[in-house]
């Protein structure tokens, strides 16, 4: 059953045109697996769970039942597991080499004031700045505005 699944698994990859590493061996307890850097695909070929002699499949496919048990098979992802959401943002952030793309940046715009009795005013143009989702920082500090711009242009705020 094992090597069965390691070759539907193969072949699935295959198809699919991904590029792979052969681990033999590796795997969980329940059947070989498939890690990516990002995401984990693993074929579980080895559960049973209780049915009738009649027992059906969803899809119309009849399970191996022995004394009450039938062999189910099944694929499992683990797109959600924090270690991988963690993984993949350690890729963007590398990827972008942290210049994120205007939607997926922490901030979308900075508004610096030059002036304190221009503060009122970047205020008001933070609040009409972009859609109403966006991430606006209002500078107002008591900074030239060269080393405003440096600042923001460092921590690699697009607008």
């Amino acid at each position: 059953m094992w090597d069965r699944a390691e070759k539907d698994l193969k072949a699935a990859v295959e198809a699919l045109d991904l590029a792979y590493t052969l681990k033999p061996g590796e795997g969980a307890f329940y059947g070989p697996k498939l890690d990516s850097t990002c995401a984990m695909r693993s074929a579980d070929n080895g559960n049973a769970v209780p049915c009738s002699s009649t027992s059906t499949c969803r899809g119309g496919s009849r399970g191996v039942c022995r004394r009450g048990w039938r062999t189910t098979h099944a694929g499992h992802a683990a797109p959600g597991d924090p270690r991988l959401v963690e993984r993949f943002i350690g890729i963007l952030i590398e990827h972008y080499a942290g210049h994120f793309p205007l939607w997926l940046a922490p901030v979308q715009a900075v508004v610096a004031s030059i002036t304190d009795e221009a503060a009122a005013y970047a205020e008001e143009v933070a609040a009409n700045c972009g859609p109403p989702d966006w991430r606006v920082v209002i500078d107002t500090s008591n900074e030239k505005i060269g080393y405003k711009v440096r600042e923001h242009s460092l921590a690699k705020v697009r607008s």
